[in-house]
């Protein structure tokens, strides 16, 4: 028989196995070589008979599995999603998961839609999540059809999920799921942000966004909550952190209405700190003490109060702004400073120090 096989051209042999129906067999020739598995599982979708569906995906697992296939990491999510088949218990939860793995991969043997087919590939996502098995999940999303509704999936799956896909800290593994499910950089660190903002780690959350190319939003969350708390804290190696952020923010059009005014505060008081009636400089540093000044001030009637610690730094700021004014005879607007909103209780302490300061005058003048 060996004899007479030599005698049949190879290709005529691989022929008649596939019509046989005897797809896995490496019987008188290896005809699956070179094959990918999808052609595979459609050979024996196609050729195969007295096999069910489910009964047909087991043997495919098994083949891969001793063949290597399934190793291969481009095939390893869909063979973990393939042996789920085969488990009896999660056959009826995961029945959607068939019904993709068939629509994607023997599309010409089975007539649906794009929106048929996105329908499936949301359920089959939401299902994989509720297993909290998120790295199948976003690999499912991947394949809308839809781009839109693609990224929007993606980034509320990423953003409810990244503790469980385990990158908030590491840039090893989120390079790892970038490259592996093509998941584009900004919307892994926009991911990274949301879980900092809800873990209260502000600061680090606004950092991802700005490596996410999202200005205007770290711009917003450094207003709210970074600056004034960094302000309140009062803390030299935070302060000095937040006037190397602030920078970041430079090229903004609002910026002298933003970040710049904490800016300027933190320039305003470093300034003040070093200041000497007898340094040579004292009319330089002087006149640079109320340029900061007026700028502080005309930024700071802008500032948006977005939490209440905004209003807590603003008055925490003017005080130390007067204090200097009227120690280095800087010269203010009384009006001016009035107008800012500031608590009733503040705003009666200020006059009473414009008073106080307006009586010294006088005695000394006197």
């Amino acid at each position: 028989m060996s004899g007479s096989l030599n005698l049949i051209p190879s290709g005529v042999l691989k022929v008649f196995k596939i019509l046989k129906g005897d797809i896995l067999s490496k019987e008188y020739i290896n005809h699956l070589d070179g094959l990918s598995w999808p052609i595979v599982l459609s050979l024996m979708v196609r050729y195969e008979t007295g096999s069910s569906i489910k009964e047909t995906i087991r043997k495919l697992v098994e083949f891969a599995e001793n063949s290597g296939i399934s190793e291969n990491p481009l095939y390893q999510m869909y063979f973990s999603s393939l042996k789920m088949i085969d488990e009896r218990k999660r056959v009826e939860t995961f029945e959607v998961e068939l019904a993709f793995l068939l629509m994607k991969h023997l599309k010409p043997l089975i007539k649906y839609d794009n929106a048929e087919f996105d329908d499936i590939v949301v359920k089959f996502a939401e299902k994989l999540e509720k297993q909290e098995m998120v790295m199948e999940a976003a690999f499912v999303i991947e394949h809308l059809t839809d781009d839109r509704k693609a990224k929007d999936l993606l980034t509320k799956l990423l953003n409810g999920n990244v503790t469980k896909f385990g990158f908030l800290e590491d840039d090893s593994k989120l390079h790892e799921i970038n490259q592996r499910l093509r998941i584009p950089l900004r919307l892994l660190h926009q991911a990274r942000s949301v879980e900092f903002k809800n873990q209260k780690q502000y600061y680090k959350s606004t950092v991802e966004l700005l490596v996410a190319e999202d200005i205007r939003e770290a711009h917003k969350l450094l207003l709210a909550e970074v600056a004034p708390s960094v302000i309140i804290g009062n803390i030299t190696s935070e302060i000095k952190r937040l006037r190397l952020l602030i920078e970041e923010f430079s090229t903004l059009s609002e910026f002298k209405i933003g970040a710049g005014v904490y800016g300027d505060y933190i320039d305003f008081v470093d300034l003040s700190n070093g200041i000497n009636y007898e340094d040579e400089e004292y009319g330089e540093k002087q006149a640079e003490l109320k340029k900061l000044y007026q700028s502080i001030l005309s930024g700071m009637s802008s500032l948006q109060n977005y939490t209440p610690k905004v209003k807590i730094a603003k008055t925490i700021m003017i005080r130390r702004l007067l204090r200097v004014v009227f120690k280095e005879d800087l010269g203010c607007d009384r009006e001016q400073v009035l107008r800012l909103e500031l608590p009733e209780s503040e705003k009666n302490y200020l006059e009473a120090k414009f008073d106080e300061n307006l009586d010294n005058r006088m005695l000394t003048t006197n």
